[in-house]
């Protein structure tokens, strides 16, 4: 922790402060925030769009346990990382991470290297330096996939001073985690920092009621290392490399909302079984998930001199290489305690990159003589990326299935628990009889009922870009850029079953696109950036831009059949418009900024349910209008600060005639005499461009005929709260002998309702909810060589879920995946030693 002085409760707050350079002024300061998210070192306000940048200080001070806790501090952003499934949304507009390989909305960068698919996250938390939000499309430096925005994730670099820290993190929920640093000088010009994160959990939140377990019960080991050479004549080598280990268990699917005869199914094998979102959850499939991550990088930073009159030309060359394989990811896909259907990986997924960028960067004193100071960042940059899928669906039980489909039907058709319970009758006495021949035969009567599906994808991406400022009169700067990319991409989707039954629950066919039959996309994409900037002075800017983004179009992960296996690319432009200040405000120093944005998606990529399966298609259009506002702030009333991040975000569809729907939703089943109003159904049974489409008449509960859809026009976009909110008031009230001060922050953390799965229906609706995490911070104010934080987390107890999914085959019927831990007591400790 940096030395805070009688500043401490703003430290505590997440500021770095400086104390005054004259003692005797005695006002205090703040530091000045140095990002890094436009690829060159830049102070806060010097950078023309939205960014939020959190300090490594304040990231210990919260308690925040990884990534997602971090999100909740920044406006418009929310983020779900696990190590095989992560979620990243900017803005209203993002990702889900339910369809394997699709290609992230939010972009991420950790220490410069740009990391393919977000997983590799969960490798990271930990000493960090800064975390820094960058919202809107960002595709004239940073490619595809950053349509909605951009992490970037600095690292704390090793330097000159040796250090031993012990950093210890505990919860009541029996979660610990053991945090250790060491940074080694190796003579004048070199040092060594190593990092670790092991996080052991006793216990997880979720009790497993079919399997007497608790569940998501994380346990994670992971390390850092970073050598760096500094030849202290202008050119620097920084080699890094990681490991980490993640597992939980996986059983998390919590099935709130049942019809009476799934129910009384479900106790039949669970008594226990109820539809809350509490504490409890029963599945009947041991899931678990784990994955292994790791990878190296080698940056090469050297210094150009002055040419032709130049203040600075550097060169940075940055190389990468990383995979992520996920070993395990089980889901009990009927989300009961019924033995139905199992989903786990057909073989271990690998995911792996290998990236290289060489750019050049530069400052000038003027453009060919003409105007005022210019700066520059222009180079090539190139990845390879594979993916390998593969995803097992097993039939477990074929009474409890045939078991399984008669309730829904039968809740489907509103019959009543007792009429339906003779039919189910018919289904026990089957069971009976298959268990008994297995027991005579020693293998399943008909044979193991399963499917294979898959995708073997390579990609190659090629770019070049450049972006500038050139200031042609001494307050007003021009701001342009340009990148152009070009895509290769090739995917061998594959699926096959010998199941009947799985044919028809799923409309699964057998196909195989590998060799000479794979599947090929090239695509080429400009995306440029222009815009006006105004700084009479280093502390003050206002800006207005216009930018374009662009994600990749692809293959679905998980292809059950050959229909809809592909996705077009979706487009984003945006104009934002903002100003900045560093001031001081009632004798107390200030830091604010104000950004309002209008964001436009063309051919938005969507999840959708087909069967029993999600996949990837293209809604029309999209627009998210609103603002980010962050505060920061020493109040004159000595050792008092605030920090705030507030955000508006109005994110829509303004074009989707043909969305997705809940299986109970009327909307064209067969035998209708149409479709009501609110949905599109194209005469004779036809079929939509783009959409998904199921064969056949309709047998099974929850399909619908088809081509037809929900009009989602005019509707929400999930998982995007209309208002978001952080703020943090901390205060400095005690200072003891020997250094030691205590202070006394509390988080107030908001999100508005919104929509946690893209139906838009209001039972998949999550109320507002507003967290209140309050602590308290005893620290060496001398040195800040220690501090101790005991905390609350959830004062309120909000109960609130992150995601709702819809039963298969169970129409109205939904599995909801929590998001809180409860209320949480924690206590955090870390000691230097030089």
């Amino acid at each position: 922790m940096e030395r805070c002085g009688y500043l401490l409760a703003a430290c505590a707050a997440g500021f770095s402060v400086a104390a005054p350079a004259d003692d005797s002024a005695g006002q205090q300061q703040l530091k000045e925030v140095v990002v890094t998210a436009q690829k060159m070192r830049q102070t806060l306000e010097q950078v023309p769009a939205s960014v939020t940048s959190v300090g490594g200080d304040y990231i210990r001070s919260t308690g925040a346990h990884d990534f997602q806790d971090l999100s909740s501090y920044t406006a418009n952003t929310n983020l779900q990382v696990s190590s095989s499934s992560t979620q990243l949304l900017v803005r209203g507009f993002g990702t889900l991470n339910d369809v394997p390989g699709l290609d992230p909305s939010v972009g991420v960068v950790v220490d410069g290297v740009v990391y393919t698919y977000p997983e590799y996250l969960t490798a990271f938390f930990g000493d960090l330096d800064r975390y820094e939000v960058l919202r809107g499309p960002q595709g004239t430096l940073f490619g595809k996939n950053v349509t909605a925005g951009l992490l970037n994730i600095t690292t704390n670099a090793p330097d000159q001073q040796r250090l031993f820290r012990w950093d210890l993190d505990m919860r009541s929920s029996g979660d610990r985690a053991f945090r250790p640093v060491i940074n080694l000088p190796l003579g004048r010009d070199m040092a060594l920092r190593l990092t670790g994160n092991f996080e052991h959990g006793d216990r997880g939140l979720l009790y497993n009621t079919d399997l007497d377990r608790r569940e998501q019960n994380q346990q994670q080991d992971s390390g850092r290392v970073r050598f760096r050479y500094d030849s202290h004549e202008g050119w620097t080598v920084d080699i890094g490399a990681f490991f980490a280990y993640h597992e939980e268990n996986f059983d998390k699917q919590q099935l709130f909302i049942a019809g009476p005869n799934m129910q009384a199914l479900a106790r039949s094998f669970d008594p226990r079984f109820e539809t809350h979102i509490d504490s409890t959850v029963s599945e009947d499939v041991p899931a678990t998930e784990n994955a292994t991550s790791r990878g190296a990088s080698v940056t090469f930073e050297g210094d150009l001199g002055h040419p032709g009159g130049m203040k600075s030309l550097k060169i940075t060359s940055i190389s990468s290489v990383a995979e992520n394989i996920i070993g395990a990811r089980d889901i009990d896909a009927d989300f009961s305690p019924v033995p139905f259907i199992q989903d786990s990986l057909g073989a271990p997924e690998p995911e792996r990159q290998v990236t290289q960028e060489l750019r050049v960067s530069g400052v000038g004193k003027d453009l060919f003589g003409l105007g005022h100071e210019a700066n520059f960042v222009a180079g090539l940059y190139y990845d390879n990326y594979t993916l390998r899928t593969s995803d097992r669906f097993l039939v477990k039980d074929l009474g409890a299935t045939l078991n399984y489909v008669i309730a829904a039907g039968c809740d489907s058709n509103k019959v009543p628990v007792g009429a339906c319970s003779l039919t189910r009758a018919l289904g026990v006495g089957l069971d009976d009889v298959l268990n008994l021949l297995q027991g005579i035969i020693g293998r399943p009567p008909l044979g193991e009922q399963s499917a294979l599906s898959g995708l073997d994808q390579r990609t190659k991406d090629y770019a070049a870009f450049g972006q500038g400022e050139w200031y042609f009169l001494e307050h007003w700067s021009l701001i342009g850029g340009l990148r152009y990319a070009k895509e290769n991409r090739t995917g061998q989707p594959h699926s096959f079953s010998n199941s009947l039954i799985i044919k028809a629950i799923a409309d699964q066919k057998d196909f195989d696109d590998t060799g000479a039959s794979a599947l090929r996309r090239t695509e080429t994409d400009f995306s440029p950036k222009a815009g006006l900037k105004y700084q009479p002075n280093k502390h003050v800017e206002g800006y207005l831009t216009w930018a374009e983004g662009y994600k990749s179009g692809g293959f679905n992960g998980i292809p059950l059949n050959p229909s809809a296996i592909e996705y077009e690319p979706e487009k984003a432009t945006s104009i934002e418009g903002g100003f900045k200040i560093k001031d001081r405000l009632f004798d107390g120093p200030i830091r604010g900024s104000l950004s309002l944005y209008h964001t436009s998606f063309n051919n938005l990529q969507v999840s959708t349910f087909q069967g029993t399966n999600v996949i990837i298609v293209n809604a029309a259009q999209a627009r998210s209008i609103g603002f980010e506002a962050d505060l920061m702030w020493l109040l004159p009333i000595r050792g008092l600060s605030l920090y705030s991040s507030f955000g508006f975000a109005d994110a829509r569809y303004t074009s989707y005639p043909n969305g997705p729907a809940p299986g109970d939703f009327d909307c064209g089943k067969v035998g209708d005499s149409g479709p009501p109003a609110q949905c599109t159904c194209p005469p004779d049974n036809g079929t939509v461009p783009g959409q998904p489409t199921q064969s056949g008449s309709n047998k099974l509960p929850g399909q619908r005929r088809q081509g037809c859809g929900k009009n989602l026009t005019g509707q929400p976009l999930p998982f995007a709260p209309q208002w978001t909110a952080a703020m943090t008031p901390a205060y400095t009230f005690l200072h003891l002998p020997y250094g030691i001060s205590a202070s006394l922050a509390t988080d107030v953390l908001f999100q508005g309702k919104r929509y946690l799965n893209s139906e838009d229906d209001p039972r998949q609706l999550q109320k507002a909810t507003l967290i209140v995490n309050p602590r308290l911070v005893f620290a060496d104010e001398t040195n800040g060589d220690w501090g101790l934080n005991l905390g609350i987390q959830n004062l309120t107890r909000e109960t609130y879920s992150d995601q709702v999914i819809d039963q298969p085959l169970g129409p109205g019927n939904f599995a909801a995946i929590r998001g809180d831990h409860g209320r949480l007591y924690t206590g955090s400790f870390f000691i230097n030693f030089h």
